[in-house]
């Protein structure tokens, strides 16, 4: 001690590397938190992979659309709709030019862009573009985060 400062305090704190520790940890934690919401374990037992022609069928065919569209936008997005979205959903299928499958492939593609915000307000305002004829700007030095309410 120096006083009522600790000798070299500044020289033994967190170097440079140990931030990019500090962000590996956090980027841990939210791979955990993200399993854990999407129910996927991190253990010996196998986690089923569908193709998309595999979950096409797989929501299409059940009896709970809906929820099963849901799902596929779980494993796409890593964000399980809440109970209020679910409505928003169903509306979204029933208007959807092109319908289901253009629907997912919508969500597919809202999941390569990694947006901010509410995927569900990014789905309406495509479908409102493709709606009235419009191209939305997907290029890649397009906003792509302006459809994000």
């Amino acid at each position: 001690m120096d006083g009522l400062v600790v000798h070299d305090w500044d020289e033994w704190q967190e170097t440079p590397l140990d931030n990019g520790r500090i962000e590996r940890k956090q980027m841990a934690e939210n791979a955990r938190e993200r399993y854990e919401r999407l129910g996927l374990r991190d253990d010996d037992e196998q986690v089923a992979v569908r193709s998309l022609k595999e979950w096409m069928e797989y929501v299409i065919s059940g009896p709970n659309t809906q929820g099963r569209l849901g799902e596929f936008m779980g494993a796409q997005l890593g964000i399980v709709p809440q109970r209020g979205d679910y409505g928003r959903l169903a509306k979204l299928m029933k208007d959807f030019p092109g319908g289901i499958p253009a629907l997912m492939s919508a969500i597919c593609e809202s999941a390569l862009r990694d947006l901010k915000g509410d995927p569900l307000s990014y789905l309406t305002k495509v479908a409102s573009a493709r709606r009235s004829g419009v191209r939305a700007n997907t290029s890649a030095g397009g906003d792509r985060d302006r459809y994000i309410e």
